[in-house]
């Protein structure tokens, strides 16, 4: 260690700061503006139920990572839990499958972004090549997060709070539209089928992904170990809420106004224009936009924080596990996220023209680790407090639900296999996790070494 250099971070950040990093790493605003559009194809009329009982299952992954989140806290979020009940090798599979998802979903923001960008600058007739759009974006994320983390934080939950304003306002103009009314369709799940609904489960819940990125931050909290537990409920139950009013309410646009979401890459602004409402459509185009950046900023803050975490236990080089005084940043460890994941993500808009479809690889990609980690922590966590001589019977029923939960939802996501080329990306995901794993296992072989 040189002078001027550390290895903690600063404890800086209250319940704020906390909940923004958590409400950002799932971006609740993509939910309405992206995956109700995809679910409403494939559970009709059901799609507002799909987002109950995925809230409910987001819980119960809640009070299991809850388990750990009461008794530790530090920059190695769900992989510490994991190796306080599973051990050393439980511990590296689950950071190595945490980081790779918020890599590879901060590559899959930022090509979003720029799609979304440039559909506004099209509509503004501004013409912006879409390289120099996801030069900026990437740009200015790394600046945030290089900066100290309030900033980060204070950014994401604006731009949350913004862009979830903006739905709320739009679903409340379709309630009153033609008057406040009941949907029957919905309310008797008319029309809807098992393996639909189970189909648009499955996306339901991947809208939670994301949720435990506070538990990145245990070691910047004032008070983690109560902040971040009151963080990991508040933030499905909010999330929850909002899914669910805005999925009911969007179905009855949909059947209201007649659109054809077979056809609609942006479902909400298709529904305000066919409402004669163009400019509130422009506008929640801007918030999903502010919402996947702020996203970003979250993904790209949490994979700094494990990078941080596993050099200091030997799992990457300790060069990455030193931070600056005095303000305790972990800048290298930002740098060497900053840096792959802005390549990737201009890379992969100047190689194909914006689209969703790169958003959807990227976080299909994302989705295998956030998977994994969430099952493990599930696992993990009976074992923990067997050890610990506190596992009750229900809390042996909760980890054990949870497990199955994030396993069948992995199952359903690779079974049927899907087509060309997202039949890559689950093949892409495991070799990365077994390289890495691999990677840490070969360091740990020669610190052990004699000589």
């Amino acid at each position: 260690m040189t002078s001027g250099t550390t290895t903690h971070l600063k404890r800086s950040l209250g319940f704020t700061g906390i909940l923004a990093q958590s409400l950002a790493g799932m971006a609740p605003t993509i939910t309405p503006t992206v995956n109700v559009g995809i679910i409403v194809l494939a559970a009709g009329s059901g799609t507002w139920l799909t987002y109950v009982v995925a809230t409910v299952a987001a819980l119960i992954i809640a009070h299991n990572l809850n388990v750990f989140s009461r008794t530790t806290a530090s920059a190695g979020a769900l992989g510490d839990y994991v190796g306080l009940g599973l051990g050393k090798r439980g511990q590296l599979i689950t950071a190595w499958a945490l980081l790779l998802a918020y890599v590879t979903t901060a590559m899959g923001l930022i090509t979003a972004c720029v799609t979304y960008l440039d559909s506004l600058c099209q509509r503004l007739q501004l013409g912006i090549h879409p390289g120099l759009l996801a030069m900026g974006v990437s740009s200015l994320a790394s600046v945030f997060v290089l900066r100290e983390i309030r900033l980060s934080t204070r950014i994401m939950l604006i731009l949350e709070a913004l862009s979830v304003l903006l739905v709320l306002v739009f679903c409340v103009l379709i309630l009153f539209h033609d008057g406040l009314r009941d949907d029957l369709s919905q309310l008797t799940l008319r029309g809807v089928t098992t393996d639909g609904f189970n189909q648009g489960l499955i996306i339901a819940m991947l809208s939670f992904a994301g949720f435990e990125a506070a538990t990145t931050l245990g070691e910047e909290a004032e008070r983690p170990l109560t902040t971040i537990p009151k963080t990991l409920v508040a933030t499905p139950i909010f999330a929850g809420i909002f899914f669910v009013f805005s999925a009911y309410v969007l179905v009855l646009g949909f059947h209201s106004f007649d659109v054809d979401l077979a056809k609609s890459v942006a479902p909400l602004e298709t529904l305000a224009t066919a409402m004669g409402r163009d400019g509130l459509g422009f506008l929640i185009g801007i918030g999903a936009t502010a919402s996947l950046f702020g996203c970003t900023l979250a993904t790209m803050v949490g994979a700094s924080r494990l990078i941080f975490a596993m050099s200091r236990l030997g799992q990457l080089p300790q060069f990455f596990s030193m931070t600056a005084r005095p303000s305790s940043q972990p800048r290298r460890a930002t740098l060497i996220t900053c840096i792959p994941v802005s390549m990737v993500g201009v890379l992969s808009i100047l190689a194909f023209k914006p689209s969703l479809d790169l958003f959807a690889w990227f976080g299909t990609c994302g989705t295998f680790g956030f998977l994994i980690a969430y099952g493990l922590t599930c696992m993990a966590a009976p074992v923990f407090l067997h050890q610990v001589q506190r596992l009750r019977p229900q809390e042996l029923a909760l980890g054990a639900l949870g497990f199955l939960v994030t396993g069948y939802i992995l199952i359903g996501s690779v079974i049927p296999f899907p087509p060309y080329p997202m039949n890559l990306a689950p093949v892409a995901f495991f070799i990365a996790i077994i390289l890495g794993v691999g990677y840490s296992l070969h360091r740990e072989t020669k610190r052990s070494w004699p000589g």
